[in-house]
């Protein structure tokens, strides 16, 4: 019975070798960890990492997605999950590559001043936005409801009249 057992058990191993070794080469797939590109033979693959996967890659900063440096440009340039609206103007756009066209050709605060002067007039803007304006109109007016206006212009009426003189002086002035 042990000798059925063991021929048995070899039969099994002998078989599930050959079954794995046909899963192996045709239903495998293997994927490189650093570049994301896909292998169907374990040949190819381990060639692959022993060359140090050559190509350097990077992700989108919009999607995450691995793409090498060489395609990164046009990657982002097409990925929709860029979409958004420009921060200038409102206007939608529906991939990156479309917001900076529309940022070449179409927005009119860019197109009008120039994308340096765009960028800090939104800082203003954003800047105006945060400001407590009636507060700032209260202090204000607290501030100039406080000057004793008549005495300022008594203060400084003789020193008016002294240059004025001083001038009639040097220069005749035509009279009033």
């Amino acid at each position: 019975m042990k000798k059925f057992v063991s021929v048995l058990l070899a039969v099994i191993i002998a078989l599930s070798a050959s079954v794995v070794a046909f899963a192996w080469e045709d239903n495998t797939t293997l994927f490189c960890d650093r570049c994301q590109q896909v292998f169907t033979n374990e040949k190819d693959f381990n060639a692959h990492k022993l060359a140090g996967c050559l190509e350097t890659y990077d992700k989108c900063p919009y999607c995450d997605a691995i793409v090498s440096k060489v395609n990164l440009d046009e990657h982002i340039h097409d990925c929709p999950k860029g979409a958004g609206s420009c921060k200038y103007c409102g206007e939608s756009y529906a991939t990156q590559g479309d917001y900076e066209d529309h940022l070449a050709t179409e927005c009119w605060l860019v197109g009008l001043v120039g994308k340096d002067v765009a960028d800090v007039i939104i800082k203003i803007v954003d800047f105006l936005k945060g400001v407590d304006w009636e507060g700032l109109i209260g202090k204000v007016s607290d501030v100039v409801s406080g000057i004793d206006l008549g005495g300022i212009i008594d203060t400084i009426k003789p020193v008016f009249e002294k240059i004025i003189g001083f001038i009639g002086e040097k220069v005749e002035l035509p009279a009033l």
